[in-house]
């Protein structure tokens, strides 16, 4: 019998962008993706921190899900998770804690929790990490549109911003990889492509060349 999973993401298009690229590791793992609405075997919540409005929603995820199925266990990852790991493990029904640069572990940790293992964190330094997270995604559940995550992370550290202390330092992506996951998506049917991040403006500013977001559009512009 095939193990269900569903999601519920709030917050910007970047988080978006991540939960997609979770449900299709899942996807790859053998999991059927359920709407959040419905009975799952687990639920994840990607969760966002910007304002306490969204703490409180993501929160509130939480006993939704258990709403739906008390038995079933839930990961919380997003900003949420990585600037407050220790409460959220600590929040009954939570299995998991997914920080913001361990997504691709996605598929090995719902294995773990469905096998009744609890407390477990992957939230590591963010502040220190200058490794561009490398998940992707095929293909998008609105037909025409998809969104590209093109860079990660922001320095500029406004001082009313908690988004640095969750998202780290502006990590770029390869503009080879922003043109193959471009082409690809364009291979599925989609016909316009949004290209997202957390502060886009500096993309490149953390490459050996300096390539800018011009660089990073035109790269994204491909046949179809």
């Amino acid at each position: 019998m095939h193990k269900t999973a569903a999601f519920a993401t709030l917050g910007c298009k970047v988080n978006q962008y991540e939960t997609q690229a979770m449900r299709e590791l899942l996807e790859k793992a053998g999991f059927i993706i359920l709407p959040f609405e419905e009975a799952a075997d687990l639920y994840i919540i990607n969760s966002c921190t910007v304002t306490n409005v969204a703490d409180r929603k993501s929160r509130q995820h939480i006993g939704q899900a258990r709403k739906k199925n008390p038995d079933a266990p839930v990961i919380m990852s997003g900003c949420l998770a990585q600037r407050d790991a220790e409460h959220i493990l600590a929040i009954e029904g939570v299995a998991a804690v997914l920080g913001n640069a361990g997504r691709k572990q996605i598929a090995e940790i719902a294995e773990r929790v469905l096998n009744g293992e609890r407390n477990i964190a992957v939230v590591g330094d963010i502040l220190h990490n200058h490794k561009f997270d490398d998940i992707k995604i095929s293909k998008n559940d609105e037909r025409l549109r998809a969104n590209l995550k093109i860079c990660d992370g922001c320095q500029n550290f406004c001082s009313y911003c908690i988004i640095p202390y969750t998202r780290g330092p502006v990590r770029s992506r390869p503009l080879e990889d922003i043109r193959a996951e471009a082409l690809e998506l364009v291979k599925t049917g989609i016909k316009e492509i949004v290209l997202t991040g957390i502060e886009v403006a500096s993309y490149g500013r953390d490459m050996e060349n300096r390539f800018g977001l011009l660089d990073a559009i035109k790269a994204a512009r491909v046949p179809g």
